[in-house]
C-alpha cells in the first residue's frame, strides 16, 4: 500500500493503540529562517501517476533517491543501559503524550512512572513509581496505587515546593484513565505521595460517557503546586469515527491544609472540520507545555482547522494561557503551504506539484525562558487538499523534523533532521500476531533546560545502510538542542550507535526537564544530560506479555555544542564572514564575505586533525559583498574549520556536514 489513510478511529474498547500511534504538533505566524537545508528533491522525480479523483485513489508513487541518509555517528560520550522496572504489557507504554519520565534538580531525582508486573513489588494492575537519587545507577519502586484496580497509561511528574531541597518533603503526582471491570473507560485517577511515604491521597473521577476520560496527555506540575494534564472527550458514530470532540484540561492546585491537590475541569473545544460524512478531522490525542512558574502554559491538538476557507491538513490547533489556565486564548491561525523551509524537505501534494502542505505526524513541545514555545514536529507531505481527502499522506515518505518557535507574536522555523526510516505499522513490525500486532512510532520528545535557555528534541531512527531496512526496526535515540539565544544550529547525534542498546530503543520516554551540572571535561564548563528511557520488546516479542524498561546514562551535550564561534575571532578590519547556510548541510552550503575594500580573497576548510581538505582562491577582490560555495561532495559527515583570507586578516567558523 503505497497511499496512508490518517483518518482517526476510536474503540470502545480498553486498547486504544489504533489511536496511540498518532502524536501533536504546533501553529505558526510569521516564518522567519536562519538557516535552511539544501535537501530540495526534484519533483518531476517521483515519478507519480496524475489521478482526477483524490479521495481514495491508490497512486503509483517511489520514494525519492535524493534525500539523504545520515551518516550514522558515534556519541561523544558513551551510553549505559541500566535496568529500570517491569511492566504487566506494553500498554503502559503507548502513548507518547504521557509524561513517563521526569528530573527535578532541586530534588537530584529522576522519577519513571509506569504500570507494574506480576514479579515487580506490587501486582500487575498497579501503578508504580521508580526513582533514582544517583543520576539512574539506582533504582527505588514504590507504589503510587495499590488495590490491583485497572489502572492505565500512567504519567507521573514531581511536585517540588519552591525553595524546596529535601528529597522527602516532595511529592510525587501520578494521573490517567482507569477502566472497569467489565470493560471500557470508567474513571480517571490522580495520586499524590509525600515522598517521605506520607500523606498518600488518591482520587478518581468517574466517566460521564463514552469518550470522557482520557486524561493522559502532557501532565506538568510547577513549583507552586499547580498541576495540569489534557485529554479528551468525544462521540463516535457506528463505525466508530469521531463525530463530536472536545479538549479536556484538568487542572489541580495543591491544598497545604489537606496535603492534597484539588481539581477542577476546564473545556476548551477546537473549531475542526467536519468531513461530509460527519466525521472530525482530529487527531484523538493532545498535548500541553508550560513554563516552569506554571502562568504560561499553551494547550493543542492536531487537526484541520476550520477557520480558513481553503482548508489546511493536520496542523496544531494552539491556546494559550497566562493565567496559569485560568483562561485561554486561540492563537492564530497559520497556512503552512510552500513555506520556504519546510518545502524542499517534503513531498507536494499528488494533483499539483506546486503546491506542498506539511501533514503533521508527530510533535512534542517546551516553553522556554522566555515564555516562548517551541514544538519539534516530525512532518511527512499531505497528499490531497482536497476537502475529502485531507487525512491523506505518502506512506513511504520518511518525512523530516523541524522545530517551530514563538518569538513575540512571530514563528520562526528550523531545520532539525531528515528521517532514515518510516514508523512500522502493525502488520509491518513483527511485535505480536493478529489482532494483537502492535506497531510504533518514532517517538519524538522535546526537553528544556533548568534555566530554559537550552532546548532538546530526541526521536528514535533505524540506520538503514546498517540494518538494511527502510521502517524503525531497529531504532536508536537520536538527539538534538539548541541554545535560544544563538543563531547557531548543531548537527543531531546518535547516541546509541555501538552502545549496548544499539538498535533496540523501542517506546522511548524523554523527560521534559534535562540535567546540567559542572563538568570539567567541557571547554565551557557546563554538560547536559537528557534522561532517557527505552523499553525491551524484544525478550518476549509479544505485546501481551511483560516488558522490561532500562534508563539511559549518557545522552550527553557538552557546552561547546551549542558555540558557533570559530577557533578564532569572527570578524576583521576589513571583511565580516557570515556562518555558512545551512549548517548542518549536505550538498553544497555557501559563505558570504563582505570586504571593505580591495583585497586578495581565499577560503580553506580544515578537518579536525588540520588537515586542508577544500581550497578555493578567487584572487584580486573588490570591495563588496562576495559568495563563496562549499560542496560537501569529496568531505566525509563530520566537524570541519572554514577560514576566510583577505589581505592580511583571517575569520575561522565552524561547519558541519551531515
Amino acid at each position: 500500500m503505497l497511499l496512508r489513510k490518517i483518518k482517526f478511529k476510536l474503540k470502545k474498547t480498553i486498547n486504544m493503540k489504533k489511536l496511540l500511534l498518532f502524536s501533536l504538533v504546533l501553529s505558526c505566524g510569521m516564518f522567519t529562517f536562519a538557516q535552511r537545508a539544501n535537501l530540495k528533491v526534484a519533483k518531476d522525480s517521483r515519478k507519480i501517476e496524475i489521478r482526477n479523483n483524490c479521495n481514495d485513489s491508490e497512486p503509483t508513487i517511489y520514494s525519492p533517491s535524493a534525500l539523504p541518509s545520515k551518516t550514522m555517528k558515534k556519541s561523544v560520550t558513551d551510553v549505559t543501559k541500566v535496568a529500570l522496572t517491569s511492566s504487566i504489557n506494553i500498554n503502559t507504554s503507548l502513548v507518547a503524550e504521557q509524561t513517563c519520565l521526569i528530573y527535578n534538580k532541586d530534588l537530584n531525582a529522576i522519577m519513571h512512572s509506569s504500570r507494574s508486573n506480576a514479579a515487580a513489588p506490587v501486582s500487575g494492575n498497579n501503578i508504580i513509581t521508580n526513582i533514582s537519587l544517583d543520576g539512574g545507577t539506582t533504582w527505588t519502586p514504590t507504589t503510587a496505587i495499590g488495590n490491583g484496580n485497572l489502572h492505565r497509561y500512567p504519567s507521573g511528574v514531581f511536585y517540588n515546593p519552591a525553595g524546596n531541597t529535601t528529597f522527602t518533603n516532595g511529592y510525587s503526582l501520578v494521573a490517567g484513565p482507569r477502566t472497569a471491570t467489565a470493560g471500557g473507560w470508567s474513571h480517571n485517577y490522580y495520586s499524590s505521595l509525600k515522598l517521605d511515604g506520607t500523606n498518600l491521597d488518591t482520587q478518581y473521577r468517574p466517566a460521564s460517557g463514552t469518550g470522557d476520560l482520557l486524561e493522559r496527555d502532557g501532565l506538568t506540575c510547577n513549583d507552586d503546586g499547580i498541576a495540569h494534564i489534557s485529554g479528551n472527550q468525544y462521540a463516535l458514530n457506528a463505525s466508530n469515527y469521531i463525530t463530536s470532540y472536545r479538549g479536556d484540561v484538568r487542572k489541580g492546585v495543591f491544598n497545604t491544609g489537606t496535603n492534597k491537590f484539588d481539581w477542577t475541569e476546564q473545556d476548551v473545544t477546537p473549531d475542526i472540520f467536519m468531513n461530509t460524512d460527519g466525521t472530525a478531522n482530529v487527531s484523538g490525542t493532545t498535548n500541553m507545555a508550560w513554563s516552569q512558574d506554571g502562568m504560561v502554559g499553551y494547550f493543542y491538538f492536531t487537526g484541520v482547522d476550520n477557520r480558513p476557507t481553503e482548508k489546511g491538513t493536520y496542523t496544531p490547533i494552539i491556546y494559550k494561557t497566562t493565567d496559569a489556565g485560568e483562561t485561554w486564548n486561540l492563537m492564530d491561525y497559520v497556512d503552512y503551504t510552500n513555506n520556504p523551509v519546510i518545502e524542499p524537505l517534503l513531498w507536494s501534494t499528488l494533483a499539483n506539484p506546486n503546491i506542498t502542505k506539511p501533514f503533521f505526524s508527530e510533535s512534542d513541545a517546551v516553553v522556554d525562558a522566555n515564555n516562548n514555545l517551541h514544538i519539534f514536529a516530525l512532518c511527512s507531505g499531505a497528499y490531497s487538499t482536497d476537502p475529502d481527502s485531507l487525512g491523506y499522506t505518502f506512506l513511504n515518505e520518511n518525512g523530516a523534523i523541524f522545530e517551530f518557535y514563538t518569538q513575540g507574536t512571530n514563528w520562526n522555523v528550523a531545520f532539525v533532521d531528515t528521517l532514515d526510516t518510516r514508523a512500522p505499522s502493525s502488520t509491518e513490525s513483527g511485535y505480536g500476531t493478529g489482532t494483537a500486532a502492535i506497531g510504533w512510532d518514532m517517538r519524538l520528545q522535546a526537553s528544556r533546560s533548568v534555566d530554559g535557555n537550552k532546548v532538546f528534541a530526541t526521536w528514535t531512527d533505524t540506520d538503514e545502510a546498517t540494518f538494511g531496512t527502510s521502517l524503525n526496526l531497529n531504532p536508536d535515540v537520536w538527539a538534538w538542542g539548541r541554545d535560544i539565544n544563538s543563531a547557531f544550529t548543531p548537527a543531531p547525534i546518535n547516541f546509541t550507535a555501538f552502545s549496548d542498546a544499539w538498535g533496540v530503543c523501542y517506546f522511548s520516554y524523554t523527560s521534559p526537564i534535562c540535567m546540567d551540572y559542572n563538568d570539567p571535561s567541557s571547554t565551557f564548563g557546563i554538560s547536559y544530560e537528557i534522561p532517557v528511557m527505552i523499553t525491551d520488546i524484544k525478550t518476549t516479542n509479544d505485546p501481551t506479555k511483560p516488558v522490561y524498561h532500562y534508563y539511559l546514562q549518557g545522552i550527553k551535550f557538552p557546552g561547546e555544542y551549542f558555540s558557533g564561534v570559530g577557533i578564532s575571532e569572527s570578524s576583521a578590519n576589513n571583511m565580516v564572514v557570515s556562518q555558512n547556510v545551512p549548517n548542518p548541510f549536505t550538498g553544497t552550503t555557501k559563505v558570504e564575505v563582505n570586504l571593505t575594500k580591495s583585497s586578495d580573497l581565499s577560503l580553506v576548510v580544515y578537518n579536525l586533525t588540520g588537515q586542508k581538505v577544500y581550497e578555493q582562491k578567487n584572487g584580486s577582490t573588490p570591495a563588496g559583498v562576495h559568495t563563496f560555495i562549499i560542496n560537501s561532495s569529496n568531505l566525509k559527515a563530520g566537524v570541519y574549520y572554514y577560514t576566510v583570507t583577505a589581505g592580511d586578516n583571517k575569520v575561522t567558523k565552524k561547519m558541519i556536514v551531515k
